[in-house]
């Protein structure tokens, strides 16, 4: 008798898409608003609370510069979703999430506005971009189709923005889907390719939600 053991072959598909870099693979000079985020991230506890762990990232960056005493607290998952989503499960779109930050800003005393940017040909982000990375208390979260950047599924994800490399032409995702993703570079075409999108739900375009605190 003869034993023929044969090899299985599996061509699994890239978990990132081209021009989609990991950040363990592609160190780059990141500004402040990197540090003050990367030090607050945290992944979605839900399939569909993105924009939850998005937002208290965000938010807790934001609160970093201040003096802070022992009764403040990290706004988590759990605090946004009693005092802001008021224990509902469910997805935003996002001039929801505009309305939901200002909301946040107000309940947790920090100074600021929320601004959603739908995303068009002309849509100023380096604008954006430049504001966050020259040291203004600017943050950005990103409202994209997640297959643009990861190859995943064809839905709609939020996840900040901690940095972005001008003369590269990337932008750095601290993408909250931790149980598959460590933070990545996309390139700014492809970046573009995200934001530019529908959100079937609301008939309006993905884009960008801009956090400004008054310092």
């Amino acid at each position: 008798m003869i034993l023929v053991l044969c090899a299985v072959l599996s061509f699994a598909l890239p978990k990132l898409q081209p021009g989609v870099r990991p950040l363990s693979q592609h160190h780059t000079e990141t500004g402040p608003r990197f540090w003050e985020l990367i030090a607050h991230y945290v992944g979605q506890e839900e399939p569909w609370s993105c924009a939850v762990a998005s937002l208290a990232d965000v938010l807790n960056a934001a609160k970093a510069s201040r003096l802070l005493t022992q009764d403040d607290k990290l706004i988590t998952h759990k605090r946004l979703l009693k005092d802001i989503w008021k224990d509902k499960a469910r997805g935003v779109s996002l001039d929801e999430l505009q309305s939901m930050c200002q909301e946040a800003l107000a309940t947790y005393h920090i100074k600021g506005r929320c601004e959603a940017m739908h995303a068009s040909a002309q849509m100023p982000y380096q604008d954006v971009l430049t504001e966050m990375e020259k040291g203004a208390k600017t943050y950005v979260i990103a409202n994209f189709l997640q297959k643009t950047f990861t190859g995943d599924a064809d839905v709609g994800h939020y996840s900040p923005v901690g940095a972005w490399n001008s003369v590269a032409h990337e932008v750095l995702v601290l993408d909250v889907d931790r149980t598959w993703y460590e933070p990545y570079w996309v390139s700014e075409e492809r970046f573009l390719q995200g934001l530019l999108t529908e959100d079937k739900s609301v008939h309006k375009m993905r884009g960008l939600l801009v956090v400004r605190e008054n310092v």
